[in-house]
């Protein structure tokens, strides 16, 4: 009964072994691992519609090298300034735009008006030469009616104006 069984039991260990002569696990004839390609974030541009009660407006564009922001409120003359953005502060908008998923969430109604006196803002985010467009009314910029993307957006906004186009006094 042993010499039965031996004989295909030495048949599949030959057969193991030729194949692992062979080249192994067939890794080769696999096929390449698709990655999905990583968003890439292009430029972030804000118009602030202004406020009632400073009568002013203003656009910031900001790219992986440019800075660019221009305000002009009622009795002050247009600003506009225009430099070179550090690779480290549109990285940090890079990721806030990807870490709060910032094209799914920032157009969300809150579903609450606060009282306020601003008109709102027009966001476009370009990731992948894809446009999104965003229209946030003003009562959904102040207090309880602005989104949490709205104010984590706008918390790095205004840093970055702070930094790249500071207030001058006239």
């Amino acid at each position: 009964m042993m010499k039965r069984l031996a004989w295909p039991a030495a048949a599949v260990f030959s057969m193991m072994v030729g194949l692992s002569a062979c080249g192994g696990s067939g890794d080769a004839a696999a096929p390449p691992v698709q990655v999905a390609p990583v968003a890439t974030l292009q430029s972030v541009k804000l118009v602030d519609l202004g406020s009632l009660a400073s009568q002013g407006s203003g656009v910031t564009e900001i790219t992986p090298t440019r800075f660019v922001h221009s305000t002009k409120v009622a009795d002050i003359p247009y600003q506009q300034v225009d430099v070179a953005i550090a690779a480290a502060d549109f990285e940090r908008m890079a990721a806030l735009v990807e870490s709060a998923d910032l094209t799914r969430t920032l157009g969300e109604n809150t579903g609450v008006y606060a009282p306020c006196r601003h008109l709102g803002y027009e966001i476009t985010i370009v990731r992948n030469n894809i446009p999104y467009n965003f229209a946030i009314p003003g009562g959904q910029t102040c207090g309880l009616g602005a989104s949490a993307a709205f104010n984590k957006l706008m918390g790095l906004y205004s840093e970055l104006v702070v930094k790249y186009a500071p207030v001058t006094p006239r």
